[in-house]
C-alpha cells in the first residue's frame, strides 16, 4: 500500500483486500476515538 499527500488531500493506493480491511479498521478506530462512540446518521421521521 502506498500513500502520500497532495496539497490538502491524502491519497492511498490499495493493492489487496487485506489492505482495504486494515485501512477500514484504522478509520473506524479514529472515528470512535474522536466521537467516543461510533455513530450513524439517522433519518428523522416526519
Amino acid at each position: 500500500m502506498k500513500s502520500g499527500k497532495d496539497g490538502e488531500y491524502y491519497f492511498v493506493t490499495i493493492e489487496s483486500d487485506e489492505e482495504l480491511e486494515k485501512l477500514k479498521e484504522l478509520t473506524l478506530k479514529k472515528i470512535r476515538a474522536r466521537n467516543g462512540k461510533l455513530s450513524y446518521a439517522t433519518r428523522s421521521s416526519k
